[in-house]
This record gives structure tokens, sequence and C-alpha cells, in this order.
């Protein structure tokens, strides 16, 4: 569901997830390994050189619900495993769930829900050039799949203070009333050169739509200044932040 990471130009990690059965207490995630830039995976148990000498990369259980990991490196070094961080879909829980990796992919903390929102959709995480991560979610607990936001986080994801919608729904929406109900979903992020953010999604399930936006964009407004700009059950973390939101 979600792209690799590249850690060195070798060295690429993919998460993915399992549903052995239909229902949700079979799904498990875990990371795999490339050292081959994709040519070849490999899952838990294998080893692998440099500083990933035993591997295991799983992320989840059976019946915990934590299914398509997006990852995000948080911290870096020449000599030392990267820092890793991944948000989940939760299968049942009205909320994105996090967890830490710091040996590089192969161990993971338990995984704890964050303050967003989720109603079993998708969601994608993207380390900017600047540092910061931006993520795209359905900034709603209900089973209907609007509005679509955007989050920017400046600390590795402990607190989201910015909060933005990319598709506000109800009656703004063209398409309100041809629909039994509104749905944006299954957000893909990119970012180029001109640091601009590419961002494509599913709009009603019969197109896809692709916006383009920028850092700034998302900083525009948030909920220390001015009114909220999404429509949604979270409209950012308030300032100071004291401990993290987790």
């Amino acid at each position: 569901r979600n792209p690799p990471v590249q850690l060195r130009p070798d060295h690429w990690l993919l998460p993915v997830y399992f549903t052995p059965q239909r229902h949700a207490s079979s799904h498990y995630s875990e990371l795999w390994w490339s050292g081959d830039r994709g040519l070849s995976w490999q899952g838990g148990g294998d080893s692998m050189g440099g500083y990933l000498r035993q591997w295991g990369g799983q992320m989840s259980e059976a019946g915990q619900g934590l299914v398509q990991a997006s990852v995000v490196v948080t911290t870096e070094t020449e000599s030392q495993a990267p820092g890793l961080r991944a948000f989940f879909r939760h299968r049942t829980q009205p909320w994105i769930f996090t967890s830490e990796s710091h040996d590089g992919g192969s161990n993971w903390t338990k995984a704890v829900k964050t303050r967003l929102p989720n109603n079993n959709s998708g969601i994608q995480c993207l380390r900017l050039r600047s540092g910061a991560l931006v993520l795209v979610f359905n900034n709603v607990g209900s089973r209907l799949r609007e509005p679509l936001s955007v989050a920017l986080s400046l600390d590795q994801g402990r607190s989201w203070p910015w909060v933005r919608d990319l598709e506000p729904g109800g009656e703004e929406d063209p398409a309100f009333g041809k629909f039994p109900s509104l749905r944006y979903s299954y957000p893909a992020i990119a970012q180029t050169s001109d640091l601009a953010v590419h961002i494509t999604y599913t709009y009603n399930r019969e197109t896809i739509k692709y916006a383009r936006i920028f850092e700034e964009w998302i900083k525009h407004t948030s909920s220390f200044e001015g009114e909220p700009m999404t429509r949604g059950l979270f409209s950012g973390d308030k300032f100071p932040i004291v401990d993290d939101v987790y």
C-alpha cells in the first residue's frame, strides 16, 4: 500500500501487510528489506550486512488491527541505524496508531494511538526536505471518507499544530448529492526538487484527483491563530506542547 524507504543507495525498506483471512483478526504487518535496490526482498529472520545484521521486521501481530504502515526516517547517522516512525491504519479503532524503531526497522515499539482520527481508511506520511512530516488522512472517525486533510509536524510526529483540508467535503463539493456519500481516499504523496508536495487520491471512486501544495500552504493558518482550516475532528495541537500527544 505505501512506498519503500531508501536508507542507502542499495538498502530499501518496504512496509507490507498480510491478510491471511478476510476477517481483520488475521491481519498483521512486517517491514521487508532489500539490499539490491529492490531486485529481491527478504522478511523476518534473515540476516543483512552492515548495521542491520539480524533482521526482525515484525511490526504488528495478528489481532492488533495495525495495517498499511507508512514509514518515515526520523534520525540519520553515518555509523548507526536510522530512527524510523511508522503510522498505521487501524482496522477497528478510530485513530491512527504510531510506533518507533531505533535500529533501522528490525524491532518496533508497541504501537500507541495518536490524536489523529482514522476510520479504517488509507493514510500516507512523508518526510519533507525541510525535515517536517506531512500526513494525509481522513479527518473523521465515522465510516465516511470526508474530509481529506493534510497535517504538518515539526517534531518528528510528536505533535501536529497545522491541519488543513484538501477536500472539505459537504456542500462545497460539486458532487454533493450525486453519491450516497462523498469519498476521498487512498492518498499518495511525493515531493520534488522545487519543494512542491504532490498528492493524489481517489475521488468518489470514479477518478483520481491531483493536488500540488507547499509546506507554507499548510501553515497558512493553524489551531493557535485564526479559525481552523478543517471541517474534521482534529484541528491541530495547541501551543505550547508540554508532553507528547501520545
